[in-house]
């Protein structure tokens, strides 16, 4: 009997009342019931306001199943993304740390292709499809070649970030996609392989790998030249006038980073001319994702047509935040929460509709919640969770996660990362390993990440805490990794009213005194002195 058709049908009877408070128990009819069909719809670097301007995902995936608010991205880069999702493991252990070789890219991964998702989909009778963006640097060294467990695949090989014209490995055979945008090729591909499962009787397994909002990268005079995103013809031109959503927060074009590492604090306030440019990349990602939201709307619409809408899991990510001007940065891979918060939405057998969750999640439990819904048994020790344990109430979420980067940046050593760091529901603490900076942020008072606590004497037990966490889960693996309770000590009252680090550079200063009183002209306040030790202020 499959372990997770019966789960889901008693998790479907919850949802009505019931004359019983206990669920019925299980009965042979679960055995006889069609196993799930599933569909995973990514993007490439969608950040959260992104996706209040996609009205059909919000609706036929939010609105009629659940929406996850505070859905991480534990290492937030393109391919060690993918690899999560292909393995459910942390990238610690399935070692994609950077998006080319030899610490990253497909070729990082391919020792694990035979035991990865699609394998274990196909093990357990599904018919697997893959259309779009595979992993960084696939098909560099075979453009032919098709990962182990694709039954139907058509990745693109070259040209990738072509939006209108990529070469594509359908099947084996590189074939010139040219005049064909990439998201109308991947919902043809979806729709082919949902009529063909339908018609075959046979349920299936598809990953509708999305480019957008991803910037493009098009052919001019033979070389590439990178840009925004590039919309479809239709869209272009429809978000005119888009508010920058980043420039409405206080870390937009952040004005005090004496306490920020070392890369932030190097660069340069906003001019003008900037902001602008980073105004129609805002509005150019938009508009390219307006043809993904019609995908979701045009997959549920034929699902539904072929009545197997109520037999089908969809669930919805990007693949890592994105920043535009938080922090002075335009990017991912930092631990910031614009980069590790990504959109998450799911809907199907057993999960309710209209349900926001603020529990946290990850990218990582994808795979663990493909493996319960299908029956299919794992290859690989999974380091997440199934998603429906959470929808259900089972699980709370994670108290801690760890969040990671490797060498994807500049100055990062091949062997090193870029950080180690965990993140609770309140803060989130990081190390850097090549620089030996640390940073702490207690998001209950400090949303925005705007004052690094981690070197305060307030903080000194909350951070002995985080990293004794860190010390747990940055080699974890399997449920280690996923069933951590975070005891985190409060920070104690603060020692003056106002702290050197919050006035902004204070150059060499070893000694200050700051003073504080109601108002200008007052004759009480309170004055403290400071001696700085170290990087501490006492």
């Amino acid at each position: 009997m499959r372990r997770t058709v019966a789960r889901l049908l008693t998790a479907a009877v919850m949802l009505v009342p019931v004359a019983a408070a206990v669920a019925p128990p299980r009965t042979a009819a679960a055995d006889s019931a069609e196993p799930p069909n599933i569909i995973l719809i990514t993007t490439d670097d969608q950040s959260l306001a992104d996706l209040e301007h996609m009205p059909y995902t919000l609706e036929l995936l939010g609105g009629e199943g659940v929406r996850f608010t505070d859905a991480i991205s534990p290492y937030p880069l393109c391919c060690p993304a993918r690899a999560t999702i292909l393995t459910g493991e942390q990238a610690h252990n399935h070692g994609v740390l950077a998006n080319e070789p030899p610490a990253g890219g497909y070729q990082a991964m391919r020792h694990l292709n035979d035991r990865s998702l699609p394998v274990w989909m196909s093990n357990a009778g599904y018919r697997t499809t893959f259309a779009g963006k595979y992993l960084n640097e696939y098909g560099m060294d075979d453009p032919t070649e098709v990962p182990d467990g694709w039954d139907d695949f058509h990745a693109t090989v070259r040209h990738t970030y072509d939006y209108n014209n990529a070469l594509v490995n359908d099947n084996g055979e590189v074939v010139d996609h040219t005049g064909e945008y990439q998201a109308d090729m991947t919902q043809r591909v979806t729709e082919d392989a949902i009529r063909d499962g339908v018609e075959h009787g046979h349920p299936f397994f598809i990953w509708q790998s999305n480019l957008a909002p991803h910037g493009a990268c098009p052919l001019i005079d033979n070389q590439c030249t990178w840009g925004p995103a590039t919309p479809a013809e239709q869209d272009q031109g429809t978000f005119a006038g888009l508010p920058l959503y980043s420039e409405s927060v206080p870390s937009f074009d952040e004005r005090v980073v004496v306490e920020k590492p070392a890369r932030i604090r190097r660069l340069p306030r906003f001019n003008d001319s900037l902001i602008a440019s980073w105004r129609s990349l805002n509005q150019a990602n938009v508009e390219s994702l307006q043809a993904v939201d019609r995908n979701v709307r045009d997959t549920v619409e034929l699902l539904r047509s072929l009545g197997q809408l109520d037999n089908t899991l969809i669930v919805f990510a990007s693949d890592n935040g994105y920043l535009i001007g938080q922090h002075r940065w335009r990017g991912k891979t930092l631990g910031y929460e614009e980069s590790v918060k990504i959109p998450m939405l799911m809907r199907g057998p057993g999960v309710p509709a209209g349900e926001v969750i603020d529990k946290t999640v990850s990218l990582v439990d994808v795979a663990a919640t493909f493996a319960d819904v299908s029956g299919a048994e794992p290859l690989l020790t999974l380091d997440g969770r199934s998603l429906l344990d959470v929808v259900s109430g089972t699980s709370n979420g994670y108290d801690a996660m760890a969040i990671e980067a490797g060498p994807a940046l500049g100055g990062v050593p091949k062997d090193q990362y870029l950080y180690r760091g965990i993140r609770t529901k309140r803060y989130t603490y990081m190390r850097h390993p090549v620089t030996g900076e640390i940073e702490l942020y207690d998001r209950a008072v400090d949303p925005y990440e705007l004052v690094n606590v981690a070197h305060r004497p307030t903080h000194r037990a909350t951070r002995f805490a985080l990293q004794g966490l860190l010390a747990k889960l940055s080699n974890c693996v399997g449920a280690a990794c996923n069933n951590v309770v975070a005891d985190v000590p409060d920070p104690e009252p603060a020692q003056g009213p106002v702290h050197p680090d919050e006035l902004g550079t204070m150059g060499g200063a070893k000694q200050i005194v700051t003073v504080t009183a109601p108002r200008w002209g007052a004759t009480h306040g309170v004055a403290v002195a400071w001696q700085k030790r170290d990087l501490t202020w006492r």
